[in-house]
């Protein structure tokens, strides 16, 4: 697997060593209950429920000082992949089912690297050779990496003592619904694989055009529950200690929704980033 075979060069490169409040323009408060987003102030924990979000891509603080978060619906999912189809891989988990979640609120972007310091986490990207991510890897708006469970964990704790609110990782079968946003195909946009449709949705190798490292987050369509970069860009960590999602260095199949791989929970590595999900 790309992932597994990239581990092993990514731990020898790794041994070397805005806006205000941004909601001037957002819509007015809504029911928390009946509330499309929840917008947090990093600072203080600060929460807001709003019905919708008209600068959702051009608020700068939303990928900077503030978190958003989207409410996935209750009800089925679909969980893995039928055996024979497109990547599927048995033996990972990748059975094909079914799950049922109560509603919840996952994070509309991957968390950024200001995001991350600003809830108290290191900059672990610092250590990651631009051989490897290119030297442009480093910027507010672009996903945190090199991120390890252990540290994400330790990092939200600390952050979530004393506040009104929860920042967790999302469970296996959250991060896939959120993922599919209805979708029973091989991706969120259903079973295509055409260049026009991946490099539209997905920061995978092929979309790539060879060029090193992560783009910011929000810069590919999002999927069909306003959910962006969910394939490709950098993995995602779940609660559950996998991966998910792919990255702007591995293959479409990689990307795929109901792909997951292990790892170390104390690995920090240079293609993994997270998504998180809220609780109130």
């Amino acid at each position: 697997m790309i992932l597994r075979t990239t581990l092993s060069a990514a731990a020898l490169a790794m041994t070397l060593a805005g806006c205000g409040g941004g909601t001037s323009s957002l819509t007015s408060d809504v029911g928390t209950v009946n509330a499309e987003f929840q917008v947090v102030e990093i600072a203080t924990g600060a929460r807001q429920s709003r019905s919708a979000l008209p600068d959702l891509v051009t608020n700068p603080a939303y990928k900077t000082t503030h978190l958003v978060f989207r409410a996935v619906t209750a009800g089925a999912t679909t969980i893995g992949q039928a055996a024979g189809s497109f990547g599927a891989q048995t033996g990972d988990g990748e059975s094909a089912g079914s799950a049922t979640l109560p509603r919840y609120y996952v994070g509309v972007f991957e968390i950024t690297q200001s995001q991350w310091t600003a809830l108290g986490g290191t900059d672990t990207w610092s250590a990651v050779t631009t051989s490897l991510v290119g030297p442009l890897a480093v910027d507010a708006q672009k996903p945190a990496f090199g991120l390890s469970w252990s540290g994400i964990t330790t990092t939200l704790a600390a952050y979530n003592g004393g506040k009104a609110i929860t920042l967790a990782l999302p469970s296996d079968a959250q991060w896939e619904k959120a993922c599919r946003a209805g979708s029973s195909g091989v991706f969120s946009w259903g079973d295509a694989r055409d260049d026009a449709t991946v490099t539209t949705y997905a920061q995978v190798w092929e979309s790539s055009a060879g060029a090193l490292g992560p783009r910011a987050v929000g810069s590919k369509t999002a999927n069909a529950g306003s959910l962006f970069d969910v394939h490709g860009n950098v993995w995602e960590w779940t609660s559950s200690q996998y991966v998910r999602g792919g990255s702007w260095r591995d293959t479409l199949p990689q990307a795929r929704a109901a792909n997951r791989h292990d790892l170390d929970i104390d690995t920090n590595h240079p293609l993994v980033g997270a998504r998180l999900v809220l609780s109130l």
